[in-house]
């Protein structure tokens, strides 16, 4: 099956006798297992167990692993559960790997079939010999290099279905695609394989404007000398549903090569502080294949503004230095007497701990959401500023913002008063701009400076008409 980015979807789907635990045995359940691209069900005939977590089973001499998470829903068959993973291996030894990780992984690669489509290097040639005879080969292709170590990350084209067709006197094909490798200096599990598949993904999803499915995941394992294919069952898309109308990329492949590995390193070491994870997989959750409440997307672009501001400003520092260094003032006896009294008076006690921790909080929100998103919209194109009527008719900046800020607190703590915040219709207008906001940070965050994502954007395929305040005069709107 043909994918419209330029790769082949690998369904598979069998039934066969599945065993629990790690080893195949004469006893079992029918069930289905069905993979398609990075969506994965398994399905047990019958009750079914509770409390299985993996299984085994042996379909055209292949042994497929598979993890769950335990059961999930039921039909008028059986048992539906929740997959997180499936593996095949083709060796005998198969027994070894049990638990719930894949553990001594020292290299893997996969196929991302966007890049194909996006790098757009030529990499198989036809040509005519003496006689007329037409033969196609493969012609030399360059190697991108994304992170020098640990792990090692480079991107190399590779011969793909070489032998298929191979009985068909009247067929042959060549196909050379890009493939990514990843090797580690030391042996990892599948846990760290996901998490740098992820890495990868969202990295060339900001540079092309989308991305769908991870492909062909092998897997290359300590003492071991056959491969492991490995099966997430893992939303990695971004933008997946633009691929019918997607015209033109983010950034041009021949435009940006030569700064692919200086952007990765700085956008892996960005990935890797685990003060910014929650803060992307929120944002990178909201367009994948699932659909969310316009009110939802609002909640998760505020909360990404807000956290990212918090962090860079180190305001949360500040606060909790502020009130670790109040805890002895307010122990001072003459404080204690003269504040003790008033809370009493509140049916409470004085804990000079405790009003630390409040005058702490209070002065950490006395920066409003208002003031955060002002300033990421100044420094990064002022998309809100620029376009507030576009948004919200005949409005002030300054009370855009203070809008956008009330409506996130009307929605997150339901609160009773509507007074001052955004209809629906203003809130959908919003989105897309707060977004742009957005993806300009996290661009940044790769070390892409501001003239590269400004001439982005003012060509993207979707925030084009966001822009127009960037183009010089001459172009106009």
């Amino acid at each position: 099956m043909q994918d419209t980015d330029g790769g082949d979807n690998l369904d598979l789907e069998f039934s066969t006798k599945w065993s629990k635990g790690n080893l195949i045995k004469d006893d079992g359940e029918i069930g289905q297992l069905s993979i398609k691209g990075n969506a994965i069900t398994f399905h047990i005939d019958g009750y079914g167990d509770v409390f299985a977590r993996n299984f085994v089973g042996c379909a055209n001499t292949h042994i497929y692993k598979v993890f769950t998470y335990g059961q999930t829903n039921a039909d008028a068959t059986g048992y539906f559960y929740r997959v997180s993973k499936v593996f095949l291996y083709n060796g005998n030894d198969y027994s070894d790997f049990s638990g719930d990780y894949i553990s001594g992984i020292k290299s893997f690669s996969f196929e991302v079939p966007v890049l194909t489509q996006w790098l757009n290097i030529e990499s198989v040639k036809r040509g005519v010999l003496e006689d007329k005879s037409i033969v196609v080969h493969e012609i030399p292709t360059p190697i991108f290099l994304l992170k020098k170590v640990d792990p090692h990350i480079y991107i190399k084209f590779e011969t793909k279905d070489f032998l298929a067709n191979i009985d068909n006197p009247n067929e042959k094909a060549l196909k050379k695609v890009p493939r990514i490798f990843v090797e580690f200096s030391s042996p990892k599990d599948d846990q760290t394989v996901t998490e740098i598949i992820r890495i990868i993904m969202r990295f060339f999803s900001l540079l092309i404007g989308k991305i769908s499915t991870v492909e062909d995941i092998r897997i290359d394992l300590e003492g071991k000398h056959m491969k492991m294919w490995l099966f997430l069952n893992c939303d990695f898309s971004v933008h997946k549903s633009w691929q019918t109308y997607w015209l033109r990329s983010r950034f041009k492949a021949e435009n940006v090569c030569e700064h692919l590995q200086k952007w990765f390193e700085q956008w892996y070491s960005f990935s890797s502080d685990k003060s910014f994870t929650l803060l992307q997989d929120a944002y990178f959750q909201i367009y994948n294949k699932k659909t969310y409440n316009i009110e939802d997307i609002f909640l998760t672009f505020c909360r990404f503004i807000e956290g990212y501001d918090l962090r860079k400003s180190d305001d949360e520092k500040i606060a909790g230095k502020l009130g670790h260094d109040l805890i002895p003032v307010l122990s001072d006896e003459l404080f204690r007497n003269a504040l003790a009294p008033y809370f009493v008076k509140a049916s409470s006690k004085y804990k000079p701990k405790y009003v630390a921790q409040w005058i702490s909080s209070g002065f950490l929100e006395r920066v409003g959401l208002d003031y955060r998103i002002r300033r990421i919209d100044k420094a990064h194109f002022s998309f809100i500023a620029e376009n507030r009527d576009r948004i919200c008719k005949g409005i002030e900046s300054n009370q855009l913002y203070l809008k956008l800020s009330k409506t996130r607190n009307y929605y997150a703590h339901y609160k009773a008063d509507k007074t001052g915040i955004l209809e629906l219709g203003e809130i959908y207008n919003a989105l897309s701009y707060l977004e742009v906001l957005i993806i300009s940070v996290l661009l940044s965050e790769m070390g892409i400076d501001e003239e590269t994502r400004k001439n982005a954007f003012i060509q993207d395929e979707l925030f084009w008409y966001h822009s127009t305040h960037l183009r010089p005069p001459e172009i106009g709107s």
